[in-house]
């Protein structure tokens, strides 16, 4: 994680509306899934023979690496009878922001599920509180965080929320699909955003772009100080129907293991694994192992073809 120090806290947080978008797949299957998707769709339509997702069965796994402190955080739980809640928060210039998305953010999304059946709507405005709540509640607050949050209804509607760095991936007949964009200065229609509010971007000695200098992502939670530059808590959303015939997990990670392997080589380690425990620690111990310096974490979740692939291998 390319962390920074902050130094002041600006209690600002503006609404936003949702962004719902699709994921990228070829172009047949994009077309096979486009025709599946829709707002208000219920996912016991799509199938009748749907695996499930049981919280015993979620790998996760959680390694300091080579930093003084752990600033990554992770929750995986079942917020209601239908729907399977999982998060990972890797915070930056301290880890009271993390802190605070792991405790409060599954509250949010419980509170404005009771209002909406609309997960997209349920995801943006649970980010975009918690943010205000950590402001509120914690002035001095000095970090941020990254947000990557899966929620699973009905073991086929899955709907991912990511503000930050943070990836999801989604294995689908055995190749890594990354569900997630990163929110850093090097996309178009993100620095524009923070150039139109006033602010800056610079690289580093490495050539990394950062915001005012300061901060490498450009979304967040926490970040007080540059909120008024551009820096929003506003998730980007993707939500699509899963197929539990090709898809084989949901896998959320921190960069501490994207910046230094590739969606493909995490996929390939997660499926020669036996179980899900057992990949979640192969893929930080390799991500270690390859030279990553950050904290590394990573939540795995089977799905129906769990297996397929290192059986036809």
């Amino acid at each position: 994680m390319l962390a920074v120090r902050l130094s002041r806290l600006v209690n600002c947080t503006p609404a936003f509306k949702p962004l719902t978008s699709l994921i990228n797949l070829q172009p047949d299957l994009f077309h096979s899934l486009k025709k599946q998707v829709h707002p208000h769709v219920s996912s016991k339509r799509v199938s009748s023979a749907v695996s499930s997702v049981s919280l015993s069965n979620v790998g996760s796994a959680s390694l300091i690496g080579r930093r003084k402190t752990n600033e990554d955080r992770f929750k995986i739980c079942q917020p209601a009878v239908n729907i399977l809640y999982l998060a990972v928060f890797d915070g930056h210039g301290g880890r009271e922001a993390a802190d605070f998305c792991e405790a409060r953010m599954e509250q949010h999304i419980k509170g404005f599920a009771r209002q909406t059946q609309n997960l997209e709507v349920v995801l943006t405005k649970a980010f975009t509180e918690v943010d205000k709540e950590l402001a509120e509640r914690s002035p001095s607050c000095q970090s941020g965080t990254t947000a990557t949050v899966a929620l699973l209804r009905d073991n086929t509607e899955l709907v991912v929320a990511s503000a930050g760095d943070s990836r999801a991936l989604l294995c689908r007949e055995g190749k890594g699909l990354q569900l997630t964009s990163d929110h850093t200065p090097e996309r178009k229609e993100e620095r524009e955003r923070i150039e139109s509010r006033g602010g800056f971007v610079v690289p580093n000695s490495c050539g990394d772009l950062y915001v005012n200098g300061r901060l490498a992502m450009t979304r967040s939670i926490g970040d007080f100080h540059l909120r008024e530059f551009g820096v929003i808590p506003e998730p980007e959303i993707k939500r699509i129907l899963l197929s539990h015939e090709h898809d084989s997990f949901l896998a959320l990670i921190t960069d501490g293991i994207s910046v230094i392997m590739k969606s493909q080589e995490t996929c390939s380690i997660i499926t020669q694994s036996q179980d899900p425990h057992q990949a979640a620690h192969r893929v930080c111990e390799q991500a270690l192992a390859h030279g990553s310096e950050d904290n590394v974490t990573i939540i795995i979740a089977p799905l129906g073809a769990w297996g397929k692939s290192m059986k036809s291998e």
